[in-house]
């Protein structure tokens, strides 16, 4: 089984942030006015957003450490968010109801997500670096645990995606191409997408990316702290305030 943490699974962990993520965005009325001014699709980009937040983590030297235990720092698992944007923006790729400018909203939350902790540069670095420096030691994925995530993922949000030659197709671009090259090439497109919009629709863009960005923030600790039975005063915040979502 593929973990989101050291005692969380991946599958539940993503489940249950994007269900979150759906839920606090619907309810919230301010967020609910502002988010559906953007997409009358909003709680659905939220879902989206949620599920396939860290789905970098998939990744065999991320899962590898926690066969052996690790430490705070292991667990961010550095540069997944990258990862995820990556493999989230290709599973987009096969769907054709969100709009262009729908499925930037969601690779871009998905890629800041933690950029509170770290910057999108630092954390790409840091995953080309970790991907190469085990290129030819170590599979890049659990292949049998990556594939089984893939295919219960597709089957919970009715995806129809070959996932096994979804899951090849990856590893194979990953293991053998220019790993920098092609994270931009795949990401850097939404940009172009975004410099189509004209001022009153970018304002509009990036008040939803904020706030679509903010709740997975949410939605990802409180579901990770409630596995770590966290109690931190940050925890206890999180804590308050998705107890009205409940």
């Amino acid at each position: 089984m593929l973990c989101a943490r050291r005692n969380e699974g991946l599958y539940e962990h993503l489940i249950g942030v994007g269900e979150l993520s759906k839920k606090i965005i619907s309810e919230t009325k301010v967020l609910c006015k502002i988010a559906k001014s953007f997409s009358e699709n909003f709680a659905t980009l939220a879902y989206y957003s949620g599920v396939f937040h860290d789905i970098g983590k998939m990744l065999y030297s991320y899962q590898k450490p926690l066969d052996k235990g690790c430490s705070e720092k292991d667990l961010s698992f550095p540069g997944h968010e990258i990862l995820s944007a990556f493999i989230t923006s290709r599973i987009l790729e096969y769907l054709d109801f969100f709009s262009e400018i729908e499925k930037a909203s969601i690779v871009k939350a998905v890629l800041y997500h933690h950029q509170g902790l770290r910057e999108v540069k630092v954390a790409t670095y840091m995953l080309i670096d970790r991907i190469k420096r085990c290129r030819g030691k170590e599979p890049l994925v659990y292949y049998d645990d990556a594939l089984t995530l893939l295919k219960q993922l597709a089957g919970k949000m009715n995806l129809d995606i070959n996932v096994d030659e979804f899951l090849d197709k990856i590893e194979s671009d990953l293991v053998s191409g220019d790993i920098r090259l092609l994270l931009n090439n795949e990401l850097v497109k939404y940009n172009k997408v975004l410099c189509s919009l004209m001022l009153n629709d970018m304002c509009k863009y990036i008040s939803f990316r904020r706030i679509l960005t903010g709740v997975i923030l949410i939605s990802d600790t409180y579901v990770a702290s409630i596995v770590d039975k966290a109690s931190s005063i940050y925890a206890q915040d999180i804590y308050t305030f998705v107890k009205q979502f409940k």
